[in-house]
């Protein structure tokens, strides 16, 4: 695998990989996403493909994967990265069947899909829940 990176002026770069694919980085922010926002949004990808791979393969039916990404980096030259998280949003396919209505851009998180087919009386008594999740991570809509 290789790839090439052109200087195009300014502080635009393309990116070329050897199948042809190109992406621009813009160390300005301008026009084009800068090279650690690309880094970030790479490895990202990286890990959502791996994440979706191995639920396929368990033959889970994955419905959408989004992975949040937030980087914190050094005040001062060399300006690496000193933390990346990483925060995933996974959901099966059929996580709608428990409701009678939703809006439609709307994505639970997996832990909110699980407790709408758990407390749904659809077909089948609502079962006794509990959700155990991190500060601000929508347990309590899991009930609404």
């Amino acid at each position: 695998m290789s790839v090439t990176i052109s200087w195009e002026g300014d502080m635009r770069f393309r990116a070329r990989s050897e199948d042809g694919h190109e992406l621009a980085f813009d160390g300005t922010r301008e026009v084009a996403a800068s090279p650690t926002e690309g880094l970030l949004a790479s490895l990202g990808a990286c890990m959502a493909i791996d994440v979706v791979d191995i639920l396929e393969k368990g033959r889970q039916d994955v419905d959408r994967c989004d992975v949040e990404l937030k980087g914190e980096r050094r005040k001062d030259p060399p300006r690496r990265f000193t933390r990346i998280g990483m925060e995933f949003r996974l959901v099966g396919k059929d996580w709608r069947w428990p409701l009678d209505w939703s809006p439609e851009a709307f994505t639970p998180w997996l832990h909110q899909a699980k407790a709408f087919a758990r407390l749904s009386t659809r077909g089948k008594a609502a079962e006794p829940t509990l959700i155990t999740t991190g500060t601000g991570s929508g347990k309590t809509e899991s009930f609404l």
